[in-house]
């Protein structure tokens, strides 16, 4: 009977129903009735095909007025009009508003719609019965959806979007054109289009996925994760990385389940990206430090899961470097980029074969080449980073920013450079590190290899900085303008070939010089060898305001030089204890004039070779005019047992002795008051001369004694001199010790 009814109602040219109201009852939702009123349908058949036009209005509460239309065709070889489930057709229906929360009491929409009303337009194709496919056009405001068990409901201020859905012969296939949102806390998602498409497993061939996307954008992706239906590696890798930016043209496919594919591919670009650095997520092969950061860059990439390949472009932007810089954000103008990587099992292998870089402190190039250690982290065992390989050349480095590009795991070396290197630049510097970067500086030079060359321009160095130094220590001086070669190799820092300038000695010129800091890793020993020529008032200006007066016992304090000088000079310097600092040298002079103390005779015209060190000095060859005559020089200084020099621990003070012999006038300005007074008148022939002072430890003064005998040595001691002009006072009783005749070890 049902049969028969249906035929003759589809056999009908057209039948028309106006005014009417219908009622549903879904008993099996156990939903309320739904009258829908004022409906107006018209139905007509022509032959095969049939239309069907339904107008209707909801409650006020579900929604304005509906529309439904459907057009179908029934097979060619059917000859019974009402077999309806035979067709195939779509139907079309459109609403201007429709609360769709309400709708899901009385029809399934796919998802857990939980609030949101709009316009709706709907799609359906209908083929023998079923529906293959849907296109929805949704303008909706006010949502709230849950997209899967166990996520955080969604919240939309509006959502605009034509979604679509499709039956394939082996799966489906769903996207969504021109979609776009915002969301209460301001979020906005661009208009893009989404799709995706899976085929079911076919043995032997596992399910296959494809996701494209015109944009993404990885912002609001990261801030909504929760609320998405994702796996857990991706959703933890965007709450961790809090990446931003625009993701392009991606095209993704993978075989197998999401969470554990059998082969996966995928390529795109990522517009203006920003990465936080982290660490690497759990399982991540081979990877134990933290993943560098990105801040403005530009990446085509194209990688399956045996590797792949990126270009990647960075303007005005920023890497961040984590557990490699203790500065880990370097800014950056430009960054260009060739990336390469290869995955074996758990071995990831990595090469930058091109890049380069600049910013405001160096430009350069650079290869890389890294591998990450095979086999899973044991229970218990740091895992190594993997080794590195890296050369690179910069054409330009700011001097006083080397410091920021110092690997972490050297504090003390930044540190000191930080101080030590206020201006200057270099160029031509070449850089090669190889090993393991946990192993970094490579002492024992089987663990890899580290090596810095470069030539140095106007550099100020100050190689012993202040705060190496006890509070209230005289400042060593530093080195300006200097100029010369760089080696850094394993633990070691080598300075050669240097021409510099003396700090507040801009006369004082050093011609060569070479330096060694020992223990990269510690700070260890400063070692200089110098040649310099200049004022040797200057040079003695230096010694004076520096440490090195200390070590002289101060005895240059009051000493009035002039004319030019060559240099030669050997320091030690303990960084980590300066109190220990050692020095070694020789001054060569060539006529100039010298006086010690105001009370001593002065030197005119002097030459010679003063060698000196810490322990002392001697006086080599020495010639100058004394007394109005010509004389030869020598002595030097004598420690004393028992009297150290102020501010120099365990430094014993010294007597200094100078012997002067020579022809001249006899008695001299200092024979004595005797000799003057009308004593033995003196006259012209040879003569010797025996001068002795020192400086006492405190208060700090001057002791001198003068002795005078003929050239052949008479019998019984010198007798000391009264005071007279240029000698100084008499010693008093006790306060002055002898001094002693003989020859001096020179310094070396």
């Amino acid at each position: 009977m049902g049969r028969v009814l249906a035929d003759w109602f589809f056999s009908q040219h057209e039948l028309v129903l106006q005014g009417g109201s219908i009622e549903w009852t879904d008993e099996l939702r156990a939903a309320p009735p739904l009258l829908l009123q004022q409906v107006q349908v018209v139905l007509r058949n022509q032959g095969r095909r049939h239309e069907i036009h339904v107008n209707a209005t909801p409650p006020a509460l579900l929604g304005e007025r509906l529309s439904l239309t459907g057009r179908f065709v029934q097979p060619l070889l059917s000859l019974q009009a009402g077999r309806w489930r035979d067709w195939e057709g779509q139907l079309y229906s459109a609403t201007d508003r429709i609360d769709l929360a309400l709708l899901r009491r009385f029809a399934d929409l796919g998802a857990d719609l939980q609030q949101g009303s709009g316009a709706v337009r709907l799609w359906a194709d209908i083929k023998r019965g079923e529906l293959q496919g849907a296109v929805v056009d949704l303008s909706l405001g006010g949502v709230r959806l849950s997209l899967g068990a166990g996520l955080e409901p969604l919240a939309l201020l509006s959502l605009a979007s034509r979604l679509s859905a499709k039956r394939l012969a082996e799966g489906f296939e769903v996207s969504a054109r021109a979609l776009a949102f915002h969301t209460p806390d301001g979020l906005h998602w661009p208009t893009a289009d989404l799709s995706f498409q899976h085929q079911v497993a076919q043995a032997p061939r596992p399910a296959r996925s494809e996701l494209k996307a015109s944009a993404v954008d990885l912002l609001v992706l990261a801030r909504l994760a929760k609320h998405l239906p994702l796996a857990d590696e991706l959703r933890l890798a965007l709450l961790t990385h809090a990446p931003k930016g625009q993701l392009r043209d991606l095209e993704a496919s993978w075989q197998g389940a999401l969470g554990a594919p059998s082969g996966y591919a995928a390529k795109g670009q990522l517009k203006q990206l920003t990465l936080s650095a982290a660490a690497p997520a759990s399982g991540a092969p081979g990877l134990a430090w933290p993943l560098p950061g990105l801040q403005g860059a530009t990446v085509e990439f194209d990688l399956n899961q045996a590797g792949g390949q990126a270009n990647l472009r960075l303007e005005d932007g920023a890497i961040e470097l984590p557990g490699a810089l203790a500065e880990p954000r370097v800014p950056l103008a430009q960054l260009l980029a060739e990336v390469r990587w290869q995955i074996a099992g758990e071995r990831l292998s990595v090469q930058l074969p091109k890049l380069s870089f600049s910013n405001a402190d160096l430009q350069g190039e650079a290869q890389i080449k890294w591998e990450a250690p095979a086999g899973a982290r044991r229970a218990g065992e740091a895992q190594s980073p993997g080794l590195l390989d890296l050369q690179a050349t910069l054409s330009r480095a700011e001097g006083s920013r080397v410091h920021r590009y110092l690997p972490a795991s050297l504090p003390q070396t930044r540190s000191y450079l930080r101080e030590s290197i206020t201006a200057g630049s270099a160029t031509a510097v070449k850089i090669r590190l190889k090993g393991d970067p946990q192993k970094f500086p490579f002492v024992d030079p089987a663990q890899g290899q580290f090596s810095v060359s470069a030539d140095l321009q106007n550099v100020n160095y100050a190689y012993a900085p202040r705060s190496l130094q006890a509070a209230g220590a005289l400042p060593w001086p530093g080195l300006t303008q200097l100029n010369g070669a760089l080696l850094i190799e394993g633990n070691q820092l080598q300075l050669n070939g240097l021409r510099a300038r003396v700090a507040g000695a801009p006369g004082l010129q050093i011609s060569r010089a070479d330096a060694v800091l020992t223990n990269l890793d510690a700070i260890g020993v400063l070692s200089v060898n110098a040649q310099a020529r200049g004022p040797l008032a200057e040079a003695l200006g230096a010694v004076n305001g520096s440490p090195l007066a200390a070590l002289a016992g101060d005895a240059l304090s009051r000493a009035v030089v002039s004319g030019n000088a060559d240099y030669k000079f050997r320091l030690t310097l303990p960084l980590a204890n300066p109190g220990r600092t050692s020095v070694q040298g020789s001054v060569v002079l060539a006529g100039n004039d010298i006086q010690v103390l105001p009370e001593t005779p002065r030197l005119t015209a002097a030459r010679g070779t003063i060698n000196f060190s810490d322990k002392g000095f001697a006086i080599e060859a020495g010639q100058a005019r004394l007394f109005g005559g010509e004389a030869r020089l020598e002595g030097g200084s004598v420690a004393l047992t028992g009297v150290v020099v102020p501010g120099v621990a365990g430094r014993p003070a010294a007597n200094m002795v100078l012997r002067a012999s020579g022809i001249g006038d006899r008695r001299g300005p200092a024979l004595g008051a005797r000799a003057r007074r009308g004593g033995t008148p003196g006259r012209a022939g040879q003569w010797q001369r025996q001068l002795c002072w020192r400086f006492d430890a405190a208060p700090r003064r001057a002791r001198a004694a003068a002795h005078q005998q003929p050239a052949r040595p008479g019998p019984g001691p010198a007798r000391a001199a009264e005071k007279k002009p240029g000698v100084g006072p008499a010693p008093a009783p006790g306060d002055t010790a002898p001094c002693h005749a003989g020859r001096l070890s020179t310094a070396a």
